[in-house]
């Protein structure tokens, strides 16, 4: 056991914030292979309440091959994308969001969401490490 444990964050609900989205259906698509898995998702997104804030979804070690919105193919300067997260500002208070990616199972050597270990592919489908 180490020395110093680390205490874990309380948080309190008088700190809790609604989501600015809903996301009340998603399909996901996997085309798996150990070097180059394709990913497919396809949402729906509903703004909650009356405002402008950008949708941000977080994701690691993607690669970003398309992203459509209500079916029509978006630009590269109508999204932000870094290393962590993607940003897009939706017009429309219900939204169609299709997005495309690629990962590198074999490649990923965390052990968190899909990896490969030996000649399988495995997943660790944990909120946080699904990201991958």
């Amino acid at each position: 056991m180490a020395a110093k444990q680390k205490r874990a964050q309380r948080i309190y609900l008088k700190d809790y914030k609604a989501p600015d989205f809903r996301i009340p259906t998603i399909a996901l698509e996997f085309d798996l292979e150990r070097e180059k898995t394709r990913v497919r998702s396809r949402m729906t997104v509903e703004r909650s309440g009356d405002h402008d804030r950008p949708l941000v979804l977080h994701g690691e070690k993607l690669d970003l091959i398309g992203i459509k919105v209500n079916g029509q193919a978006l630009e590269k300067h109508h999204y932000q994308c870094d290393d962590s997260t993607l940003t897009l500002s939706l017009s429309s208070p219900d939204t169609t969001l299709e997005i495309e990616t690629e990962i590198n199972p074999a490649a990923n050597s965390e052990l968190n969401g899909l990896y490969a270990s030996a000649d399988t592919l495995c997943t660790q489908c944990e909120p946080e490490g699904f990201r991958r």
